[in-house]
This record gives structure tokens, sequence and C-alpha cells, in this order.
């Protein structure tokens, strides 16, 4: 029970807000993956959950994430972890065999690197801008709406 009442934000009063934005890693949109804003202990309200916007990229490949007022996080300061579900993301909207002849299609599929898992069993986590950094990378939420563009760095 407690972590529903959490996770849906009825432990505390304070005002939600709407966020939208982008996710680049190593420069390149995520291609497929989620963002998380987890609440730092004495910069958020006390009861405030954290909120997670999935990123799909099902049309464009563009990195958008966006969680309306409803069901975004309350105003506050947030650590950023990205996590990238694979390197490879084809949706029905986007494949790049569309429109292939049979043929062409089957050469597609054969050639290097295609059909290869994207993770290795294991769902990478990225809090910091960079690698080296000793800082995690901190975003504060504001009344309104809030647009972010996070980049990363993981190597």
């Amino acid at each position: 029970m407690y972590n529903w009442m959490r996770g849906n934000n009825l432990l505390t009063d304070s005002t939600r807000a709407a966020i939208k934005g982008t996710i680049k890693l190593d420069g390149k949109p995520l291609p497929h993956g989620s963002i998380t804003f987890v609440p730092v202990k004495g910069q958020t309200p006390v009861g405030a959950a954290p909120i997670t916007a999935y990123v799909m990229n099902t049309k464009n490949p563009n990195a958008e994430f966006t969680l309306p007022a409803t069901a975004g996080p309350v105003v506050g300061k947030y650590k950023v972890e990205v996590r990238r579900d694979g390197a490879v993301w084809v949706s029905n909207d986007r494949d790049p065999t569309k429109g292939m002849s049979a043929a062409d299609k089957a050469a597609f599929l054969r050639s290097p690197g295609w059909g290869i898992p994207t993770i290795d069993g294991t769902i990478p986590v990225f809090s910091k801008a960079k690698p080296s950094d000793t800082e995690d990378y901190i975003v504060e939420v504001k009344e309104g709406t809030n647009t972010y563009t996070i980049e990363m760095v993981t190597k």
C-alpha cells in the first residue's frame, strides 16, 4: 500500500509538474529505454516518488519523452537515471527493410551486426553526464512545464 501511495504521489501535497525532453547518449538519440527522476533527499518534498518516462522511438528516432503534470514529478531536485534497453530499435513504423524486394531484404537481414542481441542480459544505467564525473546528473523540476535536453557520454 505504501509503495502504491508513494508512486502516485499521495504522500505529499506538493504541486506536480509536466516534463518533456530528449535524451542523447554519445551524441545520438537513445534508441529505446527510459528516464527516471529520483528525488534528491533533502531537496525534494518528503514522500515524493521516483517518476519514469519511456522512450520508444516508434516513428522517428528522436528520443523524446513526455509526462503531463497529472503523471509528472512534484517540484524539487531529482537525480536523472537513463536506462538503455537496446542499442537497436526497429518498429513497424520504422522498419529499415520496408519497401525492399524479398532478395534485398534477405541480404540486409544477413548483413553483419543485424539481429545480434542489443543487450548482454543487463540494462545499463547512466546517472552521470560522463563516466569520469563524480557528481550525479541533477535537474530541478519547477512548476509548469519543464523541458530538458539530457546528454550523456557512456564511454
